[in-house]
């Protein structure tokens, strides 16, 4: 009997003891293994903007790994610094996991274009397709660019390696070094006389006439600026011409004649210039220019005055303008 009931208490231990394993495997089974393999569940912190290391400093704060996915130019990120990262902001993750980051390249680089040459209404067409802007822009005289807005030099130069968006800075011709002409005497002279050869000077004449019965018609009585003074190509001259008449005539006054022909094509255009005023009608350009080509010629009108331009077709004007 004593046997019987000491194998009896063994047998109740035993059925105890697989009892309580099956317990604890069941306890492991249902919550300790999932508490294990659930973990602590964090927010991802916002690290854009931030040097690589700093974001490893704050991501590791929250127990979380980083993994760099990738780089990717911008010109607003500083190179090594995070463009993007995934998962996002905010977003809820377990810890030990790995937020992938996309850092920066810096700005893409992009070759110069070859501006020199141009007019700086073409050029501005090339910077806007490869992505630069106009920086700053300088004027000299150049008779090597006599044309006016012709781009001479540029920095940064042609075919160099530049940040995509930066600015290219232009030397721009403002067209040939003037021409100086010594002022000759003109006092006493007939205005008739003179019209004519200062304008084949390039010069402008700006007539007033005044009543002067000593005199009689059309002779100079004072000039601006004096005989002997250096005048440059292009400027104006002040004549007072004597009128028997008592009356004071319209003055005579400088007027700049200005058109750039149609751009586009490679085909040389005719154009043909008509001016009227108080005098008159009188074509002063027919000739076939290039495309883009900016004519600029001086003259002078009497009262109101009209330019009228032809453009290959000579039965209606392209532009018309007061001056």
């Amino acid at each position: 009997m004593a046997t019987k009931q000491i194998l009896t208490n063994v047998i109740k231990i035993m059925l105890i003891f697989l009892a309580a394993i099956v317990v604890l495997g069941i306890i492991s089974v249902f919550i300790l293994i999932p508490m294990i393999i659930k973990g602590k569940v964090v927010e991802v912190p916002n690290v854009k903007g931030k040097s690589l290391a700093e974001s490893i400093s704050i991501l590791q704060g929250y127990r979380l790994n980083v993994k760099i996915d990738s780089y990717k130019a911008s010109v607003a990120v500083p190179e090594g610094y995070v463009v993007e990262q995934n998962p996002p902001p905010g977003f809820k993750v377990k810890q030990d996991k790995s937020i992938r980051l996309v850092l920066s390249s810096g700005s893409e680089k992009v070759e110069a274009p070859d501006l020199t040459g141009k007019l700086l209404s073409d050029a501005e067409a090339d910077l806007a397709s490869t992505g630069f802007q106009i920086g700053t822009k300088a004027t000299v005289h150049s008779d090597n660019y006599p044309t006016m807005n012709t781009i001479i030099a540029q920095t940064p130069l042609p075919k160099s390696i530049s940040e995509r968006g930066a600015k290219i800075n232009l030397l721009l011709s403002k067209g040939a070094y003037p021409k100086m002409l010594l002022m000759p005497d003109l006092k006493g002279m007939k205005f008739n006389d003179v019209q004519e050869r200062l304008k084949r000077s390039g010069l402008i004449s700006q007539v007033t006439f005044n009543p002067n019965s000593i005199y009689g018609d059309g002779v100079i009585l004072t000039q601006i600026p004096p005989a002997g003074q250096f005048i440059q190509v292009g400027q104006k001259v002040e004549l007072q011409v004597s009128s028997s008449t008592g009356v004071i005539s319209r003055a005579q006054r400088p007027v700049v004649i200005e058109y750039t022909v149609t751009p586009g094509g490679i085909q040389s255009k005719h154009v043909r210039i008509i001016l009227k005023d108080s005098n008159g009608t009188r074509q002063i350009v027919d000739d076939f220019f290039p495309p883009g080509k900016t004519i600029t010629q001086l003259d002078s009108v009497i009262g109101e005055a009209t330019m009228i331009v032809y453009e290959d077709d000579m039965e209606h004007p392209i532009k018309t303008k007061e001056l």
